[in-house]
This record gives C-alpha cells, sequence and structure tokens, in this order.
C-alpha cells in the first residue's frame, strides 16, 4: 500500500516504472479525479471492503501497481499530466471494439482505477492499449460493473456520500492497522531513528481513504472511478 512517508521517497520509488514508452500531454482527461484540485464530500468512517479495490485480479494497493497491471493487460504508453497536487500518471487500456476504457491512475497519494463506456475523446485517448481482458463485463471483484443500475450499486458499497440524480458519491476514511511485513519494511528504511515507542506511535496505524464515484445515463452506470489512499 502507497503511503504518504516523505522520509522514504528515496528509497520506495512508488512512481517508478519502466516502459519503452512514456509521454507528457495536456489536461483534457475529462474523466480523472485529479485533474482539478477541489474539495471533496467529509469522509464518514466506513469501511470499504477491499473486494472493491480489486479488479482483474488487480489490486490498487500494490505498490508496483504500474509494473503488475502492464505484465496482466499488456504494455501500454505510460501518460504523464499535471504537476504538484494534480500530477499523475496513467495506463489506459481499452476494448477491441474501443467502447470500454479501464484506466490505472497515480498520483501523490492515491491509485485509481476508472471504468467508463464511450465519453467524449482527449488528448491521448490514441496511446490506450487494446486489450482482450476489457470488455463490457469487466466487474471488480465486489461486483460492481457497466450497466448496472442506482440500487444495484448501493447495494454493494451502501449509502453514498452525496447522491445525485445521475451520481453517487461515496467518501470514506477509517483508520487501520499496518500489516506486520511493511511495518518491518518501514522500520529497516527509517532515516530518522526513531525510539520503538515513538516508531509504533507513529506508523502501528494509518488512514485509508477511500473515494467512489459512479455516474449514471438512462438510469445505467456508464462510470466508475474507484481511489485508495493511505497516510499516516
Amino acid at each position: 500500500m502507497k503511503r504518504a512517508l516523505q522520509f522514504l521517497a528515496t528509497v520506495l520509488l512508488v512512481h517508478t516504472f519502466a516502459f519503452a514508452e512514456s509521454v507528457r500531454v495536456d489536461d483534457s482527461d475529462w474523466w480523472s479525479l485529479l485533474r482539478v484540485d477541489q474539495p471533496r464530500p467529509k469522509p464518514s468512517q466506513v469501511v470499504t471492503p477491499r473486494t472493491n479495490f480489486r479488479i482483474l485480479g488487480l489490486n490498487l494497493s500494490d505498490d508496483n501497481l504500474f509494473r503488475t497491471v502492464a505484465e496482466r493487460l499488456g504494455d501500454a504508453t505510460a501518460v504523464q499530466r499535471g504537476d504538484a497536487a494534480t500530477g499523475r500518471d496513467q495506463l489506459c487500456y481499452v476494448s477491441l471494439d474501443r467502447t470500454v476504457h479501464l484506466i490505472f491512475e497515480q498520483g501523490e497519494v492515491e491509485s485509481i482505477v476508472y471504468l467508463f463506456r464511450d465519453g467524449q475523446n482527449w488528448i491521448g485517448s490514441d496511446l490506450c492499449h487494446r486489450s482482450p481482458l476489457v470488455t463490457e463485463t469487466v466487474s471488480t471483484a465486489s461486483g460492481l460493473h457497466l450497466g448496472m443500475t442506482v440500487a444495484e450499486v448501493k447495494k454493494i458499497i451502501g449509502a453514498p456520500s452525496v447522491q445525485a440524480e445521475d451520481k453517487l458519491i461515496y467518501s470514506r476514511q477509517t483508520k487501520q492497522r499496518t500489516p506486520p511485513k511493511e511495518l518491518e519494511e518501514i522500520r529497516r528504511h527509517d532515516p530518522n531513528h526513531y525510539s520503538d515507542e515513538e516508531f509504533h506511535r507513529q506508523f502501528d496505524f494509518y488512514d485509508e481513504s477511500a473515494y467512489i464515484e459512479a455516474r449514471f445515463a438512462n438510469q445505467k452506470l456508464t462510470y466508475l472511478a474507484i481511489s485508495q489512499s493511505g497516510t499516516y
């Protein structure tokens, strides 16, 4: 799980990935949650099952997410956009008929997956890699998929933070215990040499944030964005 740990930035390079091609383009990616730095609804203390963060066997919490995605779905051109709070790296995949997009994105602390059908073009959409694994039936491990009704989405995720006529928004934050192996990794690369007491006070638990946005057209789900992040 990627964390906002400044002192580990030079040791654990979360955004480092080796692809044959990488390009920087503009901010025409209308589907990106990170395109504009804007406030989100106050998070509720509701646990979001981790099955919502898995799709095609890929986990948003994977520190090597982009590498794992490329191994699973094929090599895609890595796209970079924005800077500072809106800086983001993206890998885009599209169905063979180019109607369904599956996009993975990483920002400063967030890992996000997007699944949507159709929508307007954007600069860089021609760089999306065609994959036979991206189809109308792609779903999260929890069962979220395109074509669902509002009631069906709510049955899986629960009551939304915000509900509009054509949109559901979920904003959640919970405190989680750091897995033992990750705690060992943090301790091993700790340049501050914290005392045991201070180290455990700082890192035994972290705040996990989840943000989910579901958009509907003709009462059917046509756009799904799922974000996961963790900070100490």
